[in-house]
């Protein structure tokens, strides 16, 4: 037995090449396109980045493995598909600034043809847990009459409730192409006086412009739901008051 030990040769890992960074975006984009099975060998300069020529020139069909892994790519960029079509169609946006050119009306009904009318220019909107949050401060509503402002905000109880608000789920709401307009119903939840109450609101989006909205939006409430004490101003004074809204809005 010879004295020396043949010195043990270094083993090689054979690295696996890593495709060329055009080669990787031409099968991303067949996949997205759903035609990856279609991958053509002489589009790439390496025969070895399409998965469908590595089977076919040992003469056999594609793996189980490739097979589901292309299933799954085709299943997710569906979806994701499927997200963009809603998004591109103006039902989802991705974010949305504050309202302008607010307009707020109260309005309400009393006996011998009493109609008064409330206005505030006041609006402001966030997104809370995926709500839209309408948010009307009630101090500055204006009737006409300082003495009668002063009056309904005591009823209202704005010292202690400031603010009237409006939650709507924002997958709820739906935003129309350019030049189109959308109208319909979307429920929602109304905080007034302390008290919440769910509501009906029917609202109309018109796209005046791409990106830009006019929203006018109506709803009715019963202020005794919310505690309010029906005012006593010499005349009866309905309990059903309309509230109706309109603002520009554009996306983010």
């Amino acid at each position: 037995m010879s004295r020396f030990r043949k010195a043990a040769l270094p083993v090689q890992v054979a690295q696996k090449p890593r495709r060329p960074s055009h080669v990787r975006r031409a099968f991303a984009a067949s996949v997205i396109l759903g035609h990856a099975e279609r991958c053509d060998p002489s589009a790439t300069r390496d025969a070895q980045a399409c998965p469908r020529s590595r089977g076919l020139e040992r003469n056999q069909a594609p793996s189980t493995n490739l097979t589901m892994e292309l299933s799954l790519h085709r299943r997710h960029l569906s979806l994701f598909a499927f997200g963009l079509l809603l998004t591109g169609g103006g039902l989802v946006r991705a974010g949305i600034n504050s309202p302008s050119g607010a307009a707020v009306l109260v309005s309400l009904q009393g006996t011998a043809g009493l109609h008064i009318e409330g206005v505030t220019h006041e609006l402001l909107l966030t997104e809370r847990e995926g709500d839209l949050v309408f948010r009307v401060p009630l101090s500055g509503l204006d009737t006409g009459i300082g003495l009668r402002n002063r009056h309904m905000r005591g009823y209202l109880d704005v010292a202690n409730f400031p603010d009237a608000e409006l939650h709507v789920r924002r997958k709820g709401v739906a935003f129309p192409s350019a030049g189109k307009t959308a109208e319909t119903d979307v429920r929602g939840t109304i905080t007034l006086h302390g008290i919440s109450r769910p509501c009906s609101i029917h609202y109309r989006v018109e796209q005046v412009q791409p990106g830009e909205y006019r929203v006018h939006g109506t709803t009715r409430i019963d202020i005794r739901d919310f505690g309010i004490e029906v005012p006593a101003w010499g005349v009866r004074i309905d309990p059903s008051v309309g509230i109706q809204v309109d603002f520009a809005l554009s996306d983010a």
